[in-house]
């Protein structure tokens, strides 16, 4: 058997029958494999950063390990940005990349280069991977590929990259002769540090819950790992069990129906004020694989939640002790094996617990019903229109959000429900990345209605996959936030460059959207300040076929509220009346 026969028979049977692709002589005969092979769908994108994005985010909305791959250089360089970010935000993801033969590679380190477009991928990401590796010898091949399968996925969910030379693609094994991982003693050792972290895990379960029984004000914090692998299901029944409040940071916003009484929503520099609140108020948190990052934190880290216990759940235990030094107890597991333990414990509820919702729920209506604008100012108020833009989306819908405004904006009002996802990049922050993504997601949700939300600006950056989307008919809804400027960047030149907008406003343009849309065969609509929301809503999402959904926004729409640096988290722009302090003061107080 051919080794590019074997990998593909090997990704078919561990990971997904669609291949997405960018034809170029190093990748050859993995993409002739992949054409032979009947299971395989095999489609062609116009830039590998596209499809580098798509595998982050099938990973993400799928809850499954995909693959990107790609030739050598500068294919594989254009995939750094992608392979960062899955880095950061944890994603289980495997790049991998096809080199020049083994007998052309640079031996002397003193050569920049031996033979065209070869580069050593490997090297420039040793740091934002889990585990790096180029394949000299055909007997590597299994063992390598499994391996690359369970590192990826097991502990701290980070990328990985294997690196194939052309002459190892084409050469001949025979599949019965390879090499297992799971036969190894690399393997062995790691299963068995899992055991010795598990003998532990009871007493620390016992711990959590002796605080929780002295707590009269708890609250879990959560990030999205816990919708992975069933954790979902599991942190729900304990929950409602304990009867405890939840608030999720800006990349957990879609594990709980919105409308349930214990879910407060986000917690961060642009979440929900109600949230911060909650969580600043609080006597007990329990973090669940958050980091407590700087976006959470703030930058008064010694005021964060000073006046509770924190209980820190991760299972990488640099990142537990990194940041919040304050912590009360450090729980270094894995986070299905602290649910499932916790699961089986008897969990009590408390009529404490009661009067701490109830107070919760009067600061979160308070604030909601002096915050809230004007219902006909939506013009005006984004917020509002993400609002009501959540009442038809259909019951499985994935939204993917771009960042800056439009990402604030729907995070903080989408009201979401049990089978409808919401997926924010975070710590890359990369723009651009909301209609690549978008295509992953549907590849992993082909039934469910995919919605991407981005802006004018970063919508120009993506056009040509508009070419993919349509000639392969891929039902997505874009909707394009488009105020012709540049949004943050520009309130930054207002406060301190005394208004000069270079580049923001300055040489801004935007291309004629509906023009692009008759271009590239696609559905054009628009929303401007006279338009009937609930029509062209209804309609947009109907739609069978690619969708651009135009809405002009104001230039005066602002994200509110947000952190001031100076400020601790409880405490955002714009600042709260004396009088409206005083009144959640007595709420919060009040027993």
């Amino acid at each position: 058997m051919k080794i590019s026969d074997y990998i593909i028979k090997f990704l078919c049977d561990m990971w997904s029958d669609t291949i997405l692709s960018f034809s170029w002589w190093m990748i050859t005969h993995l993409e002739d494999s992949a054409y032979l092979n009947k299971k395989v769908k095999l489609i062609s994108v116009r830039h590998e950063q596209w499809w580098a994005f798509a595998a982050e985010w099938f990973s993400r909305s799928s809850n499954k390990i995909w693959i990107a791959m790609w030739t050598s250089w500068p294919w594989a360089t254009n995939m750094i940005t992608w392979i960062g970010s899955a880095y950061f935000d944890s994603v289980p993801v495997i790049y991998i990349t096809w080199q020049v033969n083994t007998y052309e590679l640079t031996k002397n380190q003193q050569v920049r280069q031996t033979w065209f477009q070869e580069t050593d991928i490997v090297s420039m990401v040793s740091n934002i991977t889990k585990f790096s590796y180029q394949i000299k010898d055909i007997s590597e091949v299994k063992y390598v590929l499994e391996k690359a399968f369970f590192i990826c996925n097991h502990g701290r969910k980070w990328p990985v990259l294997i690196d194939i030379p052309m002459n190892i693609q084409r050469s001949e094994i025979d599949e019965n002769s390879l090499i297992s991982y799971y036969k190894s003693k690399e393997y062995q050792e790691i299963i068995n540090e899992d055991k010795k972290r598990e003998q532990i895990l009871d007493n620390d379960v016992d711990i959590l819950l002796k605080e929780l029984n002295n707590s009269k004000k708890p609250i879990i914090l959560v990030w999205w790992w816990c919708r992975l692998g069933g954790g979902k299901k599991i942190l729900w029944k304990i929950v409602k069990k304990l009867n405890i409040p939840v608030v999720s940071s800006l990349q957990w916003l879609d594990v709980f129906n919105h409308n349930e009484r214990n879910y407060i929503w986000m917690i961060w520099v642009h979440g929900n004020r109600y949230a911060n609140i909650t969580l600043m108020n609080a006597d007990l948190v329990l973090v669940l694989w958050s980091r407590l990052d700087i976006r959470q934190t703030w930058a008064l880290k010694d005021k964060f939640c000073s006046n509770a216990k924190i209980i820190h759940v991760d299972i990488d235990s640099n990142e537990l002790w990194y940041n919040v030094k304050h912590t009360y107890k450090r729980i270094h597991q894995d986070l299905h094996k602290f649910l499932e333990m916790l699961a089986t414990k008897e969990l009590k509820n408390n009529q404490l617990r009661n009067e701490w919702l109830d107070e919760i729920n009067k600061v979160k209506s308070l604030l909601i019903s002096i915050e809230t604008k004007k219902k006909d100012n939506w013009y005006y108020n984004m917020n509002y229109l993400f609002e009501r833009f959540s009442e038809y989306l259909p019951k499985e819908s994935v939204i993917v959000n771009d960042i800056w405004e439009n990402q604030m904006w729907s995070s903080q009002s989408l009201n979401l429900w049990k089978d409808q996802q919401l997926l924010n990049c975070w710590w890359m922050w990369a723009m651009w990345f909301s209609l690549p993504t978008a295509m992953g997601a549907y590849f992993a949700n082909p039934k469910k209605k995919i919605i991407s939300v981005s802006w004018d600006w970063w919508f120009q950056l993506n056009m040509q996959e508009l070419e993919t989307i349509s000639l392969h008919k891929i039902p997505l809804l874009m909707m394009v936030l488009n105020n012709k400027s540049l949004w943050m960047v520009k309130e930054f030149q207002n406060a301190y460059m005394w208004g000069r907008n270079i580049w923001t406003v300055i040489w801004y343009s935007c291309p004629n959207l509906k023009k692009i849309a008759t271009a590239f065969w696609l559905k054009y609509f628009k929303i401007w300040k006279n338009s009937n929301l609930e029509k062209i809503f209804t309609n947009v999402l109907s739609q069978k076929l690619p969708t651009i959904l135009e809405i002009e926004v104001s230039k005066a729409s602002k994200v509110v509220p947000k952190m001031m640096f100076w400020n601790s988290l409880d405490n955002q722009a714009p600042e709260l009346s004396e009088n409206i302090k005083n009144k959640i003061s007595d709420i919060l107080h009040s027993n």
